[in-house]
């Protein structure tokens, strides 16, 4: 061999020992430095024999001199191992080591596996006699990659410390399974471990997957910024974490997911009773309506749950996994708010729904919505005074699609916004017509949606509308439901009192249904509520409904609001309501909601159908405490 053959023969086995230590040190997984690791020593043993053979013998003592001393110059531990495991020869590397992990210089076989002998056969008995192990050592983590050389009947071993890149390693894991924000386990964990349960299931354990999407969440975050959406997202798994925590005693092996965005998943396996996982979604459900805190600012959200159930509703975790978010879906089609545990005519609704919503997108092109109205009564005179607007859609084929059907799916799409700005602008645009007519000036009472109200310049919009068709500020009604004004009490505050400088009028609706207190609604620069049909369905049944309704005339008129019911059907109902000193009412006793020319024929009619229908000494004049 030539002085320049055997120059680059040391240079490629230098570079060669080289790649091999980072290679084998900064491998991303167990797997590749393991397979690294056995073929570089492999290679790195076979160059080393060559390279001894082809140096000259008498010329070449300095060449061995200088190869003998790279596993002296290596930082990193060479030994050398006898077939029983002692060591025979260690580099100051493994002393340096030594040192580090606390050891004394002269105890070399720490740096070894307990289990050394019995590894050291496993290797000798593989076709390649070489291995990679990984092993815990003084809080650190140790890579040895060791060789059997069968003519020396001896082995050799490449120590390395990996601690931080097994760490690393780790630490990719965990956030490969993990939410960032939540630290809950994600939706990949989630598919891990439901295979693993349904593996585990086959001789008949029960399974549950239990999903939540909070309602109207990327209304929050559009008006409140995604800050505020966090630190939410935050308290619900907190909120969550608890109810689970309370319910340990039934469903021990529950786990909650974060799967994206505003979406958690509860996998409920082993459940001994199939009303578990619903008891369970309800717990949920009401637990979350409690207020939440961020920032020191309260806020209050609402979940639609659905639950689907293994092997009933599906016999592997897509199928299951996919019904619970048709049950889900179908909870939001009902308001949000909602539990709905999955069934097969879902599917069929789904497909249905889709449709209904590709329909939805062309509805207002094609003129198909239409404005009704109902008159809301004075219950002091029996005077029409207003009139709330109701929303019909007429398609061409289907016919008359009710409001119940398409409102929630044009809320989920977010067709509410154009919607909504359409029957406003329709709305106050009917009214200014009546009042150019003649006819006898009607408050126009139109509802907001969540998602029409958290829009950031709802108030300019409402100032536009009023400007472009020219109707009086005080005769446009705006109404929120409950639910809606308590989601953010300092944005509600802040909008409504914009609305209420432009001079419209301002009701909540639905009332008595949400959690709202005398200190928030004081603050609301309102002029009416509005008492949710609920109660006044079993007013003359219930003393319970009736004793609520009586509460909240009372608490209005403290607070020097007027009251209106909705949803009166019976006369003992309307008699009942002007007894307990409510103001006004509406609903299909006295009139349904009516065509804009129907309702032109009513306000011409004198007097009103309805209250000839009424006995007087059962009806007696309005009496309202302290007058």
């Amino acid at each position: 061999m030539t002085i320049r053959s055997r120059t680059r023969f040391i240079a490629a086995y230098l570079a060669l020992l080289a790649m091999w230590l980072a290679v084998a040190t900064f491998s991303a997984t167990r797997a590749a430095r393991t397979a690294v690791a056995a073929l570089s020593a492999g290679i790195f043993t076979v160059l080393a024999a060559l390279g001894f053979r082809m140096l000259p013998r008498p010329a070449g003592q300095a060449q061995q001199r200088r190869l003998a001393l790279f596993p002296e110059r290596n930082p990193d531990p060479v030994l050398a191992l006898s077939a029983d495991g002692q060591v025979i020869y260690s580099n100051a590397g493994a002393r340096e080591m030594l040192k580090d992990l606390g050891g004394k210089e002269e105890d070399i076989h720490e740096l070894l596996p307990t289990d050394v002998r019995q590894r050291l056969e496993a290797v000798r008995a593989l076709p390649s006699a070489t291995q990679v192990w990984e092993y815990p050592k003084s809080n650190h983590v140790l890579a040895c990659s060791i060789h059997f050389l069968a003519d020396q009947d001896e082995f050799h071993a490449y120590i390395t410390d990996i601690t931080r890149h097994s760490r690393v390693e780790a630490r990719l894991s965990h956030q490969a399974h993990h939410d960032t924000l939540t630290g809950l386990p994600n939706r990949r964990q989630f598919q891990e471990r439901i295979e693993q349960v349904l593996a585990a299931s086959a001789g008949g354990r029960r399974l549950a997957v239990i999903l939540m999407d909070l309602d109207r969440f990327n209304v929050i975050t559009r008006s409140l910024g995604h800050g505020v959406g966090d630190g939410l997202l935050q308290a619900v798994t907190a909120r969550l974490e608890h109810l689970l925590v309370e319910e340990r005693a039934m469903s021990a092996d529950a786990t909650l997911y974060r799967f994206e965005a505003d979406v958690f998943a509860i996998l409920v396996p082993g459940f001994t009773e199939p009303q578990i996982p619903l008891h369970l979604a309800e717990r949920m459900l009401a637990g979350i309506q409690l207020p939440l805190y961020v920032n020191t600012r309260e806020y209050f959200v609402t979940f639609s749950i659905g639950v689907s159930i293994y092997p009933v509703d599906g016999e592997d975790g897509i199928s299951l996994l996919r019904n619970a978010d048709t049950a889900m879906q179908r909870a939001k089609q009902l308001g949000g708010n909602n539990l709905q545990a999955y069934s097969q005519e879902m599917n069929a609704r789904a497909a249905e729904s889709l449709s209904l919503e590709n329909y939805l997108r062309h509805a207002m092109e094609h003129n198909e919505l239409r404005l009704h109205f109902q008159p809301e009564i004075d219950t002091r005179s029996g005077q029409i005074t207003g009139v709330e607007v109701l929303l019909r859609w007429t398609h061409p084929e289907r016919g008359v699609i009710m409001p119940s059907e398409f409102i929630p799916l044009a809320e989920e799409t977010g067709m509410i916004v154009p919607i909504g700005e359409w029957t406003l602008r329709a709305a106050c645009a009917q009214s200014k017509a009546w009042s150019s007519a003649g006819l006898a000036a009607l408050t126009m009472a139109v509802n907001i949606s969540a998602r029409q109200f958290h829009q950031q310049d709802l108030p300019g919009l409402v100032r536009r509308i009023l400007q472009e068709t020219g109707l009086d500020p005080q005769m446009l009604e705006l109404e929120i439901t409950e639910g809606v004004a308590m989601q953010d009490v300092e944005h509600t505050r802040a909008t409504l009192r914009q609305l209420k400088d432009i001079g419209v009028r301002l009701s909540i609706d639905d009332f008595g249904t949400g959690f709202s207190s005398l200190n928030y609604l004081r603050r609301f620069p309102i002029d009416r509520l509005k008492i949710d049909q609920s109660f006044v369905h079993n007013l003359t049944s219930d003393e319970n409904d009736a004793a609520v309704t009586r509460a909240i005339i009372g608490l209005a008129h403290s607070l020097r609001l007027k009251v209106i019911a909705e949803g009166v059907e019976t006369p003992e109902q309307l008699v009942r309501l002007r007894r307990e000193g409510c103001d006004m009412v509406q609903g299909y006793y006295m009139y349904r909601p009516l065509s804009a020319s129907a309702l032109e024929e009513v306000l011409h009619a004198k007097p009103a159908p309805w209250m000839t229908r009424i006995d007087p000494q059962r009806a007696p004049a309005n009496r309202r405490p302290g007058s």
